[in-house]
């Protein structure tokens, strides 16, 4: 009984310390904030995700954020459908005097058409 409640208490701390490296949380909010001090008047935000459009919007001045190629009829209702307008939805890259931030999960790259 006892080697039983050691064992599974040593896996319940491997897997606790396997969990912290493998999945901690991402530091959105400092991106976010450089994003934001980089952006000019005319430039965009594109997420390639759409769980980070509230994120975007909670640490970012600039109003001016796109979920990137993804039609408005697939994002799913639990994520907070009705408060997303259709008009946050983007399919191309602007020409280039606007420069769009495409963030990616963990980065972002600065792109713009010519």
């Amino acid at each position: 009984m006892l080697t039983a409640v050691l064992l599974l208490l040593f896996a319940t701390l491997h897997y606790n310390k396997l969990n912290l490296r493998y999945n901690a949380k991402r530091a959105s909010s400092t991106m976010f904030q450089e994003i934001d001090q980089s952006m000019k008047n005319d430039d965009r935000v594109y997420l390639t995700h759409e769980l980070d459009y509230f994120l975007a919007r909670y640490y970012m001045k600039n109003n001016k954020i796109y979920i990137f190629n993804m039609p408005y009829e697939d994002i799913p209702f639990y994520i907070g459908k009705v408060l997303i307008p259709p008009s946050a939805f983007a399919s191309g890259i602007p020409l280039y005097p606007v420069r769009v931030f495409i963030v990616y999960y963990d980065q972002y790259v600065v792109r713009s058409e010519m």
